[in-house]
């Protein structure tokens, strides 16, 4: 059954020949006491369709207790004055009332199934934007055509060069430990499901002493996405990036850099073959927004294929290998995740604290003590030097 909340709510509480009309106590919903009448009509059906001639609607007024007595001294008096009611008019008893979280859907969906999109690594489930749902991978529904551009600055724990430590001091870190990026992405063509994008990544910073501040050194580099919706809940993209440096500095393929050659685009450039899924999941501790488990995998290569490869055959395209991420949002406001990217991978959460400003915070944990990944990106190479990196990242989507 689908519930859709029509206002605004009729201003005289009477029986009317074109629906059914009965009375829903406070006390029936549970903890969902609401202190205002709420029209809901079954099928979706709005206000206008309601005086079809074709529709009989069944129309639930939800009132708090005080409404519902002047209700009930409203029909006694009504039917005092006409005890015998029109034939077409029907007042029944049903014991299938519409629950909290009916009404909650119904605010929040409406009458139609609304898909899900994409927006980067975040999803946007119809017009609300949730947070991020992985670090490195992103998500393959289409792009949400509200958001079309997305701006990222993210901060590394450490450089991944195997010669600085995972956990550094604040004097350290800003000296030699940090990593930092900037990425934009945007998204020129949506047409039906499917949408093509563009994205940009500046791959060093001009702060700190890691830096040399001049723009031909700020390792740039473009690439592409194309991406789908198959049906509402499902989706598949093709992702290139770092793909093409303009000052090609972004090292060889296949191999490493000869000693002294300038490299400065160092995220690898990469081919990922994705698909994603999600679901509603309803909502959760009061929420207003409902649950979202968001699924994403396929094949990744650059950054994103095996350790071991990467090793290898440094950073540049090379094998590919399974990449996913696996996130929950409790709502539109945090989510939780895992994710499985090649040479960076762990679990992180993603935070967006207002509900009308699409800025969203993410942290991720990684290279935790003698895991696999550190042959590449801990000191000297050595699994057992790894102490847990944090990588963080602002991300703003308009």
């Amino acid at each position: 059954m689908i519930w859709q909340e029509v206002e605004p709510p009729p201003p005289v509480l009477v029986a009317s020949d074109k629906v059914q009309w009965e009375i829903v106590s406070s006390d029936e919903l549970g903890n969902s006491v609401l202190q205002r009448p709420i029209w809901l009509v079954d099928g979706g059906i709005d206000n206008d369709e309601a005086l079809k001639d074709d529709q009989q609607p069944v129309v639930w007024v939800v009132l708090d207790q005080d409404q519902e007595q002047q209700f009930k001294d409203s029909l006694k008096s009504q039917f005092a004055s006409e005890p015998q009611l029109p034939e077409d008019v029907e007042v029944t008893d049903s014991t299938q009332y519409p629950t909290a979280d009916q009404i909650a859907k119904a605010r929040f969906r409406g009458s139609d199934p609304l898909p899900f999109r994409s927006v980067s690594r975040s999803i946007a489930y119809g017009e609300t934007l949730y947070p991020e749902m992985g670090f490195w991978v992103p998500s393959a529904f289409r792009q949400s055509e509200d958001y079309r551009f997305t701006f990222t600055g993210q901060l590394l724990g450490n450089p991944t060069n195997g010669s600085t430590p995972d956990w550094c001091n604040w004097e350290d870190f800003w000296n030699g430990c940090s990593d930092s990026q900037y990425l934009l992405e945007v998204t020129p063509l949506i047409a039906g499901p499917i949408s093509i994008g563009l994205n940009y990544s500046q791959q060093e910073s001009f702060l700190g002493e890691r830096s040399d501040g001049d723009f031909d050194q700020a390792g740039q580099a473009f690439g592409f996405a194309l991406k789908s919706n198959l049906g509402n809940n499902f989706g598949a993209a093709i992702v290139g990036q770092h793909l093409w440096s303009p000052y090609d500095k972004g090292g060889p393929n296949g191999s490493y850099p000869k000693p002294n050659e300038d490299i400065q685009a160092d995220l690898g450039r990469s081919y990922l073959w994705l698909g994603s899924a999600a679901w509603d999941l309803g909502f959760w501790f009061g929420a207003d927004t409902p649950a979202v488990l968001a699924v994403t995998g396929g094949l990744g290569n650059g950054r994103y294929k095996d350790i071991q490869d990467t090793q290898r055959l440094w950073i540049n395209y090379g094998p590919y290998a399974p990449v996913g991420t696996v996130a929950l949002a409790l709502n539109s406001h945090i989510s939780f995740f895992t994710e499985w990217s090649g040479q960076y991978n762990g679990f992180g959460l993603s935070v967006k604290p207002l509900k009308e400003v699409p800025l969203t915070g993410t942290l991720m944990f990684r290279d935790f003590q003698n895991t696999s990944t550190g042959i590449v990106n801990c000191q000297r190479g050595d699994p057992d030097n790894c102490r847990t990196t944090v990588d963080g990242r602002l991300t703003i989507s308009f």
